[in-house]
């Protein structure tokens, strides 16, 4: 065997390797809005959950509608949603 293709089988190797160990966030510990790993998650009134620093701005600016079903939020109070924090 050429010491190229003994390189290649190698690097095609590591690939395999690196895709098995690769690790898939569920879509539901992702901030709708940026799409982003969640670390601090807090629920509207809509029971919707957001990343604290991604929703507050969304708020502040004048928003008074859920981004994700666009309901008028009848409070603008962010929860801590500890359920799913934990299982982050």
């Amino acid at each position: 065997m050429r010491p190229e293709k003994i390189h290649k089988s190698m690097a095609a190797g590591e690939e395999e390797e690196a895709a098995a160990t690769a690790v898939v966030v569920p879509s539901f510990f992702k901030c709708l809005i940026s799409l982003e790993l969640m670390k601090d998650p807090v629920v509207l009134c809509t029971g919707q959950s957001y990343e604290r620093r991604i929703i507050k701005p969304w708020l502040e600016a004048g928003n008074h509608t859920c981004p994700a079903t666009m309901q008028t939020l009848a409070s603008l109070e962010l929860v801590l949603n500890h359920t799913l924090r934990r299982f982050i």
